[in-house]
């Protein structure tokens, strides 16, 4: 029974060891974000009580905006 034990046991940090790895890469390469892992919760423009004057002459949002522009123009420069 000890013998079965530790064949057990191995097997068990065999898989445990196997599993984070693949957890690691798929992190490293923003994958987990794409199976729900992530728990970023997603705001719709309907649902939020700020208006286009709570915003109006921010330079902080305009240059986000400008940066979202140039990755849907060229998302290579940004990889």
């Amino acid at each position: 029974w000890k013998e079965q034990l530790w064949k057990t046991l191995r097997v068990l940090a065999v898989a445990f060891i196997v599993i984070s790895a693949f957890g690691a890469v798929m992190d490293d390469r923003g994958m987990s974000s794409r199976l729900g892992a992530a728990s970023s919760a997603v705001h719709t423009a309907e649902s939020s009580d700020k208006r286009f004057s709570d915003v109006c002459g921010v330079d902080e949002a305009k240059a986000e905006l400008e940066e979202i522009v140039m990755y849907l123009k060229d998302p290579g420069r940004f990889t």
